[in-house]
């Protein structure tokens, strides 16, 4: 199924960041996920709210950029999935 328009501007900013170090370039090997915990999306900025899934990627294999958590809605975590190596 082709991306929604949203979508592909989500994925083009995965790309961006990660160009720019606030988005690691390598899948972890653990990730984990619970209730949104208000914090921003490290993809799209927007709050993770109690009623979302958060995706926090776990520090080392590469998974962390420049020391910050990197904190992902689902569907921003499926979308960097996309481009990350």
């Amino acid at each position: 199924m082709p991306l929604t328009q949203h979508e592909f501007e989500l994925r083009k900013a995965a790309l961006e960041r990660i160009e720019r170090g606030l988005l690691p370039r390598q899948i972890p090997k653990t990730v984990w996920a619970g209730r949104g915990s208000g914090q921003p999306c490290s993809l799209c900025d927007q709050p993770i709210g109690g009623s979302e899934m958060e995706y926090e990627l776990a520090d080392g294999d590469g998974a962390s950029a420049r020391g910050r958590t990197v904190r992902l809605h689902l569907q921003c975590h499926a979308l960097w999935q996309l481009v990350a190596l």
